[in-house]
Formats: structure tokens, sequence, C-alpha cells
């Protein structure tokens, strides 16, 4: 008898397979079941949620960099949009009015000092102020309605978002 997969001479007869013809089929049973494992580990709602987290935390560190680049001035300080205070690039926070909506929507995003963003919990009666004084009522009520609108953020927006904020970090490093 000979071996069905690589027509090597058996030396037990009753076998269909030689040892090693065995070993290679178990050993691709086995990441067989493995990768049939992994796919059903993605699809769960809990991993898709950790990795929509994991994403959003990364997404966010990016665009902190990016926007800290923008705002810094050459000593090195950024200023606060709430309180106009001048603060240490490092020391600088991202705040944002509608939280979990607009998250990356440049217009949402702007540096704030820790006492406005951490100990007053975004200082929101400035913020909304500044942005009035800033862009004006109009403009303030449509990012309003745009967060109400807004339907969250998938595992591919975060993962586009984060492309976009590699390239302009890119482009940024180019002109410097």
């Amino acid at each position: 008898m000979v071996c069905q997969k690589c027509n090597l001479k058996l030396r037990v007869n009753g076998r269909r397979f030689c040892l090693k013809c065995l070993n290679l089929m178990a050993r691709q049973k086995r990441q067989e079941q493995i990768q049939r494992r992994k796919d059903r580990k993605l699809k769960t709602k809990k991993y898709q949620k950790s990795l929509l987290k994991k994403l959003h935390s990364k997404a966010w560190e990016l665009q902190k960099q990016v926007l800290r680049k923008e705002a810094v001035n050459f000593q090195g300080y950024v200023q606060c949009f709430t309180c106009q205070k001048m603060i240490p690039e490092k020391e600088s926070q991202q705040g944002h009015r509608h939280h979990g909506k607009l998250d990356f929507d440049r217009r949402n995003i702007n540096l704030q000092c820790v006492r406005c963003n951490k100990y007053l919990s975004g200082n929101l009666g400035n913020y909304e102020r500044r942005q009035i004084e800033e862009h004006g009522i109009k403009w303030v009520k449509r990012l309003e309605i745009d967060a109400a609108r807004h339907p969250g953020y998938s595992i591919n927006d975060l993962e586009k978002i984060m492309e976009n904020w590699k390239f302009q970090e890119i482009e940024r490093a180019k002109l410097t």
C-alpha cells in the first residue's frame, strides 16, 4: 500500500497515510480550529467593544499630538481655549463639548488647561461662550444639531480618522 497523499510506500498495512502526512494534516487541522476560534472571537460584541475602545483611545492620542503641534508657539506654550491662560504644551488637554458624539470633529475640539478641562468639567459655560464669540450663535447651533444626529463611531470610522491624522502629521513634518 502507498500513502494517498504523497505516494510513499507504507510499512504498516491498513493505513491510508504515512506518519509524515498524518502529522502535517493534524497540524493543518489545529491551525484551522485556531483560525475558526479567532474568527468567532472577532464577531463577538465584547471583542468589538474592546477593539472600538482601543481604537478610540489611539485616535484620541494621535489627534492630541496633531492639535498640540498646530497650536504651540515658538516658546512651547499653548493658550487654553476657555480661560485664555498660556500653559506648557505638555500640560494641555483636549477639551470638547459634545462627548461621545463629535470626539473627532475638529470644530468640537480645543486645547484646554487641566484646571478647566478636568477640575471644572470642561468649563462648559465659558467653552460655549468662547465658541459663540469666535464663530457665532448659528455655528454653535449647527454643531449641536450635528451632535444630535451623529450615530457614534464605528471601527471603520476610527481607522479612517487615524489615517487622516497620521497623514496630517506627516504633511506637517514635511513643512518643518
